[in-house]
């Protein structure tokens, strides 16, 4: 359950503005986190180590990232995410059975 539950993804224009949020979210960190490891190699002048740890915990923000962004606002539901329009009791987790064609 979403903690701003009136900004999900449901339409394309905030399914553009949540996903550009957690992209921001991200690439900051791995801005400022890459400038943090090159002062901290400069005198090492390690590029592989630099990059290898950019890396690492670029992933990890980005899980991270769309955690929060999952608990703030049910992002990353993608194509599941039920319109406002939708017909009252429709749910996600609804499995309906296929009919199998009757044998002759």
């Amino acid at each position: 359950m979403p903690l701003i539950e009136d900004f999900r993804s449901t339409t394309y224009w905030k399914a553009f503005i949540l996903n550009a949020f957690a992209n921001a979210l991200v690439t900051v960190f791995a801005l400022v986190l890459n400038s943090k490891l090159k002062q901290v190699f400069v005198k090492h002048d390690s590029i592989v180590a630099t990059t290898l740890l950019t890396l690492i915990f670029t992933f990890i923000a980005a899980i991270s990232a769309y955690f929060l962004m999952y608990a703030l606002f049910g992002f990353g539901s993608g194509m599941l995410s039920i319109s406002e329009d939708a017909p009252p009791g429709a749910s996600l987790y609804r499995v309906e059975e296929i009919s199998k064609p009757k044998d002759k």
